[in-house]
């Protein structure tokens, strides 16, 4: 498998969603400003079929604000793990990859994958998804292989981040 070709991309809209679910980014100067206080992202196998975990950690300076509110973060490794990272009212988006993205992918199936985000000391926010299923019947088969696991799109938030394995 080629490192260099590894990808992770996630978004997350909230602007439909009942308030407890909604992205809403923590004020300027509290525990949860990543330019403070940087932020955590975790990516993890949550279907139980592997102990896949990663914990990449965005410091603080690679923070910025916007004007707007929310805050974004550029990684300044250009072989990964994480290229960049957004967060405003409603929204999330998460890109990276590339050789030292180290959730690996190499078991026969992933079943379900979730996403920790955690700014500074402040909210977290939880997502995951099942594989998506495609063909006729319906089947997670050309989704979630070895090097390849793509989520189910509109995936509803969980009730509670799901147990790290």
């Amino acid at each position: 498998m080629n490192l260099a070709k590894r990808k992770i991309s996630f978004k997350a809209r909230t602007d439909q969603s009942p308030i407890g679910n909604r992205v809403l980014p923590p004020n300027v100067g509290t525990s949860g400003d990543p330019r403070l206080n940087g932020a955590t992202l975790t990516v993890y196998n949550s279907g139980g079929l592997t102990s896949d975990a990663v914990v990449v950690s965005l410091p603080a300076t690679g923070w910025s604000g916007y004007a707007s509110g929310g805050y974004r973060f550029r990684g300044t490794d250009p072989n990964g793990p994480v290229a960049k990272v957004t967060v405003k009212v409603d929204s999330i988006a998460v890109k990276g990859g590339k050789a030292n993205w180290t959730y690996t992918l190499d078991e026969l199936a992933q079943g379900r994958v979730a996403l920790r985000l955690r700014l500074g000391d402040g909210p977290v926010w939880c997502a995951e998804a099942p594989a998506k299923l495609s063909g006729s019947p319906p089947s997670p088969a050309r989704n979630d292989l070895p090097g390849k696991f793509t989520g189910q799109s509109n995936a509803p938030p969980p009730a509670a981040c799901p147990p790290m394995p």
